[in-house]
């Protein structure tokens, strides 16, 4: 009895194996790529992220972090990585265990947790308040485009496009600035983990077309934006129509005692012409 039913469901199952043998095999890259989402404007809530699972990287309209101002609070232009934690100063020597509550566990009596049956615990207890915010990831630093060593003007940009390449993950951004081209397609690497940006444009021969990297403080509300700009280091920049061929700038920054040393690379591909390929490592 049991070997027919099992012959049974075999031969039922039959037809089905040799229709799936004869099935045309699925375009991978074109299901992904149908996906691809497009703006041509900005989405105030939706700014373009890419990442390679260690290193996240938010862009706007422009392809960079030149317009944050144009993004709601809540979705802010952000570079951050699994590895870049920080905290605050800890003048109370907070631990762990200040922040553990005894709690009834059926069978095993009361057992330590970390838990707030309400915010009104943190009125009580102030470690819950540090404890919860710290260590807590940072933003890394903020590339943007400069024209003639200023901020852009955005009223200036006409016609923006801009495509998310799912499959490849490039970030394809094209618009005018004074009625002159600007495509910039931007990646972060498998490994390391950097930007890396591609700009063409007559703006970039002409000289006028720049990039600035800032790298901000911490501010201690840390959201939904992590980042200060009062009183933190002075902007690093660099005219991408001046620079060399092949050149690189590495500074040493510090956040309350720890030390990173960031690195921007850039390179002209075509000297005569306006391409300009540049790699911002932020480790």
């Amino acid at each position: 009895m049991r070997a027919g039913a099992l012959g049974a469901m075999l031969l039922a199952m039959l037809p089905g194996a040799i229709f799936a043998q004869n099935a045309p095999r699925i375009d991978r890259e074109a299901l992904v790529r149908r996906h691809n989402p497009t703006l041509v404007a900005v989405d105030p809530h939706a700014p373009a992220m890419l990442g390679n699972g260690n290193l996240g990287f938010t862009a706007d309209i422009t392809g960079l972090q030149t317009f944050p101002e144009l993004y709601s609070e809540l979705a802010p232009l952000l570079t951050m990585a699994q590895w870049a934690w920080h905290s605050l100063p800890n003048p109370q020597g907070y631990t762990e265990a200040n922040g553990l509550v005894d709690v009834a566990v059926p069978g095993r009596g009361e057992q330590p947790y970390a838990y707030m049956k309400s915010w009104d615990a943190a009125e009580k207890n102030p470690a819950f308040t540090w404890l919860r915010a710290n260590p807590h990831r940072i933003s890394l630093a903020r590339l943007a485009f400069t024209i003639d060593g200023k901020a852009p003007d955005f009223a200036r940009i006409a016609a923006p496009r801009q495509t998310l390449d799912m499959w490849s993950g490039t970030l394809d951004s094209r618009f005018t600035y004074d009625g002159q081209p600007v495509h910039v397609r931007t990646r972060v690497l498998p490994r390391p983990d950097a930007v890396f940006v591609d700009v063409q444009s007559p703006l970039v021969a002409s000289g006028r077309l720049g990039v600035t990297v800032r790298y901000p403080g911490v501010d201690p509300k840390i959201n939904p934006d992590p980042s200060r700009w009062d009183g933190v280091e002075r902007p690093r920049s660099c005219r991408a129509g001046r620079i060399a061929s092949t050149s690189a700038a590495r500074s040493t920054r510090r956040i309350i005692g720890r030390r990173s040393r960031p690195t921007v690379c850039w390179r002209s591909r075509e000297p005569q012409q306006s391409r300009r390929a540049a790699r911002a490592a932020t480790g």
